[in-house]
């Protein structure tokens, strides 16, 4: 079964950046997700290089011009693989820092919602996370 590599770079992209930060470790699991889907290790750094530029101004900050209620993620498909599994991907990249932020929560149930998945699958996924990873955290503020 084949990997939209394009829909699966926009979700990784879109999960990384989500607390406004790209950390080593995120960097390490993004690498992780993409082998396990057979995705070439020299194609990484390009498809996702691709997303975060557009989520950075010239500036290297975060574009402010849309609030997280206006972005449209449009449809993500990530072509013939279980897209549940690929939530749950996200889901860990979410915590591979140690800590699921709310903009993580909110970015995967958007990532959810594009690839029409329920807000239950994103949910189902974040709870599977932590149920895996013992010392995971959440921020709820």
């Amino acid at each position: 079964m084949a990997v939209n590599k394009q829909g699966l770079a926009k979700a990784v992209a879109f999960i990384a950046w989500a607390d406004g930060k790209f950390e080593d470790s995120e960097l390490a699991f993004v690498n992780t997700i993409f082998k396990k889907y057979e995705v070439s290790e020299t194609e990484v750094p390009a498809l996702v290089k691709e997303y975060i530029d557009g989520f950075l101004d010239a500036d290297d900050t975060i574009d402010d011009s849309e609030t997280q209620q206006e972005i449209n993620l449009g449809v993500i498909d990530f072509g013939e693989v279980d897209s549940f599994e690929v939530l749950k991907d996200l889901a860990d990249l979410a915590g591979a820092d140690g800590v699921i932020s709310l903009q993580e929560v909110y970015v995967l149930h958007m990532i959810a919602k594009a690839n029409n998945r329920s807000p239950e699958e994103a949910t189902l996924a974040l709870l599977h996370a932590v149920n895996t990873n013992s010392s995971l955290k959440i921020e709820v503020e």
